[in-house]
């Protein structure tokens, strides 16, 4: 009799896992299970934040969001909150996750952000799936939209937005076409993405491929960033940020700043080495406001960097905007190294130092090669108030 009721507790524990009762049989939530059909029509919203809850109210080490292969989940915009009560979330993103296709069923994001994360410590986001924000509709836009129930106006979102996300993760997955920014990181801690793949057409409007603000000891690497702005930003509040081993272009660059909008604006402490720049805008980019709010840039290192045919290589430029009514401020630009750059640069002008009244310090060109994309044709650069030493550079920094 005791091994006959063990045998129908085995049948009844082996049939809940192969049709989907009991959500959450060792630590996975299938979003499926929660009523996603997966077929690209259907909103799946509802199922998302369903099993959101679920692995994060979950008990345990780890939990797992499960978004199976092969199937295309329509998601609105849907904010993911924390904290959670296990240690780690795993978002396993294997099939797609697509944006609404109309801009009226984008109501709902006045927050800023498609996919918004908040307050959730050791989140993983990670697989071969894709995030398709279907950008284009917001391209096309005016900068603002109107939500006509609400009253309210809202610009084109960001597709991923993570606050205060301690101990992130971002690994192996594609983000489409996001209407605005394709991943926006503010206030987290411990962040490492690595393997990503960032896609929008060059012609796409502020589709920066990662933006960084408030955030230390971060890790990017190893990931392909294609898009119509900043492959990566470095907003104030960052860093002890490393950069390795990324392709950029089309795009405009890797780019600290802008700095200058707000009092006490900081980067320091940025690594950016073995990255390829292709035909973008901008290679190495400081931007900061003349006449804004005190601050600094300090401890930036610029190494290996290979060019393509892009334009402005290097380029300090403090006057990126004049600031009215905002102060009389500058941001400090200090203990800056350019080395190891070669390549080829689309501008006549492949080396521009234009720094504010305070002067930048101790900026160091060492190794620098930069040629023109015209066989031939010379390369100039243009300084102004910066002080430092030049080393092996061409074209030659007077």
């Amino acid at each position: 009799m005791e091994r006959s009721s063990i045998t129908f507790l085995f049948l009844i524990i082996a049939s809940s896992s192969t049709f989907g009762i009991g959500y959450g049989q060792n630590g996975t939530f299938d979003v499926r299970d929660f009523g996603a059909t997966g077929n690209g029509l259907n909103d799946d919203s509802r199922a998302f934040l369903e099993a959101w809850q679920r692995a994060c109210g979950a008990v345990g080490e780890t939990q797992t969001l499960n978004i199976p292969i092969g199937r295309k989940y329509m998601v609105k915009p849907v904010q993911f909150d924390g904290p959670c009560n296990s240690k780690n979330i795993v978002i396993q993103v294997d099939g797609s996750i697509e944006a609404p296709s109309t801009i009226g069923e984008w109501m709902g994001c006045e927050l800023g952000s498609w996919l918004g994360f908040q307050n959730v410590k050791g989140l993983t986001i990670k697989g071969a799936g894709v995030i398709d924000g279907k950008g284009s509709i917001w391209w096309r836009q005016k900068p603002q939209i109107t939500n006509y129930t609400t009253g309210t106006n809202f610009a084109a979102p960001a597709a991923l937005h993570f606050r205060y996300c301690d101990e992130l993760a971002l690994t192996g997955f594609t983000s489409l076409n996001s209407p605005n920014k394709h991943i926006m990181i503010h206030g987290s801690n411990g962040v490492d993405i690595s393997s990503v793949h960032v896609y929008a057409p060059q012609y796409s409007p502020n589709t920066d491929g990662i933006v960084l603000s408030g955030s230390t000891r971060v890790n990017i690497f190893n990931s392909v960033i294609k898009t119509g702005d900043d492959c990566i930003a470095l907003k104030s509040g960052c860093s002890f940020v490393i950069i390795s081993r990324v392709a950029c272009g089309p795009g405009h660059g890797i780019s600290v700043g802008s700095l200058g909008r707000h009092p006490n604006d900081r980067v320091e402490e940025v690594s950016v080495r073995n990255v390829v720049f292709y035909g973008t805008q901008n290679g190495a980019r400081f931007k900061t406001f003349r006449g804004g709010c005190n601050g600094h840039i300090r401890g930036i290192s610029f190494m290996n960097i290979r060019l393509v045919q892009a334009r402005n290589p290097i380029i300090i430029d403090q006057h990126y905007f004049s600031r009215r009514h905002a102060g009389n401020g500058e941001i400090k630009v200090s203990d800056v190294t350019f080395r190891g750059f070669r390549g080829t640069s689309a501008s006549d002008e492949a080396i521009i130092l234009k720094c504010s009244n305070l002067w930048c310090t101790n900026i160091v060109m060492d190794h620098v090669n930069i040629s023109s994309m015209i066989p031939g044709k010379p390369t100039y650069s243009y300084c102004e108030n910066a002080i430092g030493r030049s080393s092996f550079t061409t074209p030659d920094v007077p």
